[in-house]
């Protein structure tokens, strides 16, 4: 393990994980293992750079916070203090760079399982646009987003239930549900970069990134000198981080929110001009988005064209 990224969801976590695909993809030649198909799958980004296996030499990319077994446990820490659950889920961990979000709750634990000298990178968006996205992100996907906003209804499979300042005995139940989604994110943000400010101090070495920077090759050079050091290799093309706000959430359907969030916020829109195939590959994930039904029909044709 060389490195944490911390962020707090809706923060450029994706991208900055996709950066890392696209280092590793530039400075590793095995066609197989330094490559991430990023999408593999409507809806899905793939998760590891090489295909997993133990023992690669080449470098892989996780992403921790997917894992559904962590939150609860996180909720757990917070109100009993109780930890084993983290630590099984954080002795598993085997990428080389986790990205992560909700880790800001439980940085003492991460402290204690890989030592002073992890290296985390934090991320750090500007507050305003972060909290207009995260309350944009629960007309995505509202049942991974508990209990925050409105939300009627019992627990069903797949639900999330995230940390609220409930947890933390700062609020009752009926004050929290008081609250505007704006209120409760707004908590959700602020208690992160309260808890990360102060437990900055157990790690030697960290390194903050803002948000509104990641497309800058400054920037880049900066995270990828941090975390590979000497090592350092060819620098990926920045990418132009993109906003859910910038859509008219409330007359957009679940669906197209959806794609907005798995394709359009991540396409490097410098590339999609000058490069005809990746552009080829964003509208085909995209159409098949549109209409998984036709996803043979609409693979068959995209693999056509880029033979021609």
């Amino acid at each position: 393990m060389k490195c944490f990224v911390i962020g707090k969801a809706r923060d450029g976590t994706t991208t900055l994980r996709n950066l890392f695909v696209d280092y590793i993809k530039n400075n590793f030649k095995d066609p197989i293992a330094a490559y991430c198909e990023r999408f593999k799958d409507p809806g899905e980004f793939g998760d590891r750079v090489s295909n997993g296996s133990s023992g690669s030499p080449y470098p892989q990319v996780g992403y921790v916070s997917k894992n559904e077994e962590l939150w609860p446990e996180i909720i757990r820490y917070i109100e009993k203090n109780e930890q084993s659950g983290l630590e099984t889920i954080l002795d598993s961990l085997t990428a080389d760079i986790e990205i992560t979000h909700g880790f800001g709750f439980i940085l003492p634990v991460v402290a204690t399982i890989f030592g002073r000298d992890i290296k985390l990178i934090i991320i750090h968006r500007k507050h305003e646009s972060h909290l207009r996205s995260l309350v944009a992100r629960l007309k995505v996907d509202p049942q991974r987003w508990k209990p925050y906003g409105k939300q009627e209804g019992h627990i069903v499979k797949n639900s999330i239930i995230r940390p609220s300042a409930v947890n933390y005995g700062e609020i009752t139940n009926a004050g929290w549900e008081k609250m505007s989604a704006s209120q409760q994110f707004d908590w959700f943000i602020t208690k992160q970069k309260v808890l990360i400010s102060k437990n900055r101090n157990l790690f030697s070495n960290v390194l903050d990134v803002n948000t509104e920077e990641l497309g800058k090759p400054e920037t880049l050079k900066n995270i990828f000198n941090f975390v590979y050091e000497e090592t350092c290799g060819t620098i990926p093309e920045g990418q132009h981080v993109h906003s859910t706000f910038n859509i008219d959430a409330p007359l957009a359907t679940p669906n197209t929110m959806k794609r907005v969030e798995t394709f359009w916020e991540q396409v490097n829109f410098n590339k999609f001009l000058s490069d005809d195939k990746y552009a080829m590959e964003i509208y085909c994930q995209d159409l098949i988005a549109r209409v998984p039904e036709k996803q043979n029909v609409v693979q068959t044709f995209f693999k056509n064209l880029k033979s021609e």
